[in-house]
């Protein structure tokens, strides 16, 4: 009784286990979906944003890319420190997280600092990247290697690009 008690929990466990990796990858899908307007900063000091971060990077957008803006301006809806305690003095920066109205703006802006490859501010160098959920940053960081070796030895980036995905379908 007691082997077949075991054999029908521990096939009640697995079954479970399956339905939370299941659930766990929902959740992360949903949580990027919901950072798509998003985009983060990184590299900004500490307080030298001001009393009004909406406009610090509002004009920061505008003097270092260049931009054409319409009326409306770059329609940032809002704009945070990430959510961390302040760090000390000698640690790196809070990222900026910022929300875009439109996916396509935050595009615009995300490819216009790619093309320009530098970015700075009062001397340091800054940059611009999508928000991602930690758990694909996890899985980024795991292929990062890969990619710089076959960077390295000249592959074109449309190939990084697929490979990037079948390297996430084979982690997955």
């Amino acid at each position: 009784d007691i082997e077949e008690w075991n054999g029908a929990v521990s096939d009640a466990l697995l079954d479970v286990l399956e339905k939370q990796r299941e659930m766990q990858e929902k959740l992360t899908d949903l949580e990027a979906r919901s950072r798509w307007n998003n985009l983060r900063i990184y590299g900004i000091p500490e307080g030298s944003e001001g009393s009004n971060l909406q406009e610090f990077v509002t004009n920061l957008i505008k003097s270092e890319l260049g931009l054409p803006l319409s009326d409306t301006g770059l329609g940032i809806q809002r704009c945070h420190r990430a959510l961390a305690p302040r760090p000390p003095r000698d640690a790196p920066p809070r990222s900026l997280v910022l929300c875009f109205l439109e996916h396509r703006m935050k595009e615009q802006v995300l490819h216009t600092t790619w093309r320009k490859k530098e970015v700075r501010l009062e001397g340091k160098r800054i940059y611009f990247d999508h928000n991602y959920p930690s758990e694909i940053l996890i899985r980024r960081k795991a292929y990062v290697g890969i990619l710089k070796e076959l960077k390295t030895k000249g592959t074109k980036i449309y190939e990084l690009k697929s490979t990037r995905v079948r390297l996430m379908q084979l982690k997955t």
